[in-house]
């Protein structure tokens, strides 16, 4: 998602955060896009749900963000949405029909993103380790 927000926009960075359990957290993010010169944050949380943590991280990431001496802004979480449950059954129909396959649902050159529809069915290059050189 970050990936995708970044290419399809002119913003000078997005920067992924997490609240607990893995790094980067909320400030750390907050702190390394104020140094590469952000004047403004968005905080767009990718939360099914309102509570808690919703609230934590906002408030870690306003209080970071005060500190560094940037705007701040708070959108809304992401919610349930319809189009989330119309993939999960998508999802369910190719498990049951034994169709499952990997696929990359955030690809820019299968689906028309906002600002990337000139790159569906464009040609796509790899080599065979797929960017994992010197992964065991």
């Amino acid at each position: 998602m970050a990936r995708l927000l970044w290419e399809g926009h002119t913003w000078l960075s997005v920067e992924v955060a997490f609240f607990s359990l893995t790094t980067p957290r909320v400030p750390d993010a907050v702190a390394r896009a104020a140094r590469l010169g952000a004047r403004r944050l968005v905080l767009a949380p990718h939360f099914l749900f309102t509570g808690l943590t919703l609230q934590w991280v906002r408030e870690q990431a306003e209080a970071a963000a005060q500190e560094w001496g940037v705007e701040f802004i708070a959108a809304e979480h992401m919610g349930l949405h319809p189009l989330l449950f119309d993939l999960l059954n998508v999802r369910l129909e190719e498990v049951l029909h034994g169709r499952t396959a990997m696929n990359c649902d955030a690809c820019k050159y299968r689906f028309p993103f906002a600002g990337m529809e000139a790159a569906v069915g464009q040609p796509q290059t790899s080599d065979e380790e797929h960017g994992l050189r010197g992964i065991a």
